[in-house]
């Protein structure tokens, strides 16, 4: 008998900011992967106190990924993970670039990770931002 894994299914994302509220659909499985392959690079990038070497860039990505950067020359992290149409209401909405990056940030490791893992991500940014220690805070470590 075959397991149904509706139940499970992850429905669309609502952003919301700048007083209004946009929808961002799940990725495609083309976008999700091309989602997980840039994430993965920027951990390693993270990672790597030196950095990473431009040409380990094409095999950590892939040639689909790759190809996608040169054939569109404003092809973003933030148009990939919130989709064109989310992207473009936020555009159309005035929302500053910089509230959309993050915004874009946030859906990509909504989609890669899960929603714990976005929130914590982003308040990590915030304490950074606000001069406060970064990393898991004592409330959010796992008790012994």
């Amino acid at each position: 008998m075959a397991k149904n894994l509706s139940k499970f299914q992850i429905g669309s994302l609502q952003l919301e900011l700048g007083g209004s509220t946009f929808e961002v659909k799940p990725p495609s499985s083309a976008r999700g992967i091309m989602l997980v392959r840039i994430v993965t690079m920027g951990f390693q990038a993270a990672l790597n106190p030196k950095g990473l070497e431009e040409d380990s860039i094409p095999s950590i990505l892939g040639a689909d990924v790759m190809a996608q950067f040169d054939m569109e020359k404003d092809f973003a992290l933030e148009k990939l993970a919130l989709g064109a149409d989310a992207f473009d209401a936020m555009v159309e909405a005035d929302i500053p670039m910089k509230d959309i990056t993050m915004a874009g940030r946030y859906a990509a490791y909504y989609w890669v990770f899960d929603e714990e893992t976005a929130d914590h991500a982003l308040e990590d940014e915030l304490r950074k931002r606000n001069g406060q220690p970064t990393g898991p805070t004592d409330t959010e470590l796992p008790k012994p």
